[in-house]
């Protein structure tokens, strides 16, 4: 027993020196770790509407557009009617709309109608799905539509009309002219959408369902788009974007009651101005915009007139 507590307290004490001489502390050379910002389309779902289809849809609405290439459901209560857009099962006010950066929602819907806003008024469309709309800015539960036009210094002179002719006096127009000259590229944007919309119809609330024509349905609608850009060098330059529209609708009433003659009027101008600064790895923007909308409703029961407006700045 003497003999084996002998041989482990000398070989103890042959190991204490190598235990003493060994580090606690390990010298590294320096290294840098790099992370970026996770864009849409490798962190999260969104769509890209492809510009072929915007082109073809220049005589449409944003409703119309988002309803047939898009996962957005379009609630519209027809032709001159409210156009709300939904993502994911939420409501409309989750549902953020940006325009060149700029949110679109209005305080008093909470959302933008969709009814109001050409196709032309915008040269690309993506549809960020829920938590891809944080990128956009304060990000909407159910998502986020982003609207925006494009800068192309390459176009030296181009004019595009186009009409559409349809049923019940249905009649759009669009007229397009683009140019740039040295450091100054513009793009000029007018459009137009009236129609009676009086189509006929079986009416099952009367006796003998007898064929009657939709009242008070008309609609009238123009707009204008105007884009000027100026290149103060290879990386910089300079935008000012402005937008109008005019709505005159009229409000028809349910079948089982007698012929109204209410109407809804808006008008709304969308001003931005903005610096961008372009380099390999760096992108910056600064952007100011000025933003109004008017609402008026008549109520022909009351023989009485609602307005409404707002102006902010962003």
């Amino acid at each position: 027993m003497f003999l084996q507590s002998a041989i482990f307290a000398l070989f103890f004490a042959f190991l204490l020196p190598t235990f003493g001489q060994m580090q606690d502390t390990i010298s590294l050379s320096t290294f840098t770790v790099t992370d970026s910002k996770l864009t849409p389309p490798l962190a999260f779902k969104n769509n890209s509407i492809d510009s072929s289809l915007i082109s073809n849809h220049a005589n449409a609405h944003l409703s119309d557009l988002l309803a047939e290439h898009s996962p957005v459901f379009i609630k519209s209560y027809g032709l001159g009617g409210l156009a709300s857009a939904t993502l994911r099962g939420t409501s409309t006010s989750h549902t953020k709309l940006y325009w060149n950066g700029i949110l679109l929602n209005q305080p008093n819907l909470g959302t933008m109608d969709f009814a109001l806003f050409p196709v032309s008024f915008f040269d690309e469309a993506d549809v960020h799905l829920g938590a891809a709309s944080i990128i956009d800015g304060s990000g909407g539960f159910g998502g986020s539509i982003l609207l925006s036009t494009k800068f192309d210094s390459t176009i030296s002179g181009k004019i595009v009309f186009s009409q559409y002719v349809g049923s019940f006096d249905n009649y759009r127009s669009n007229l397009t002219l683009k140019g740039n000259k040295n450091k100054l590229s513009y793009k000029l944007n007018l459009t137009k959408i009236n129609a009676e919309n009086n189509f006929p119809y079986k009416n099952y609330a009367k006796k003998n369902l007898p064929i009657e024509y939709r009242e008070n349905a008309a609609i009238n609608q123009y707009g204008g788009l105007a884009e000027l850009y100026y290149r103060i060098n290879r990386n910089n330059y300079i935008a000012v974007k402005a937008l109008s529209f005019f709505s005159d609708r009229n409000l028809p009433g349910i079948i089982t009651s007698v012929p109204l003659k209410d109407y809804q009027k808006d008008n709304g101008f969308k001003g931005i101005v903005e610096w961008n600064n372009h380099k390999k790895n760096t992108k910056i923007t600064l952007r100011s915009a000025y933003l109004h909308d008017f609402l008026r409703y008549y109520s022909s029961t009351i023989n009485k007139e609602f307005d409404y407006y707002t102006n902010g700045l962003k």
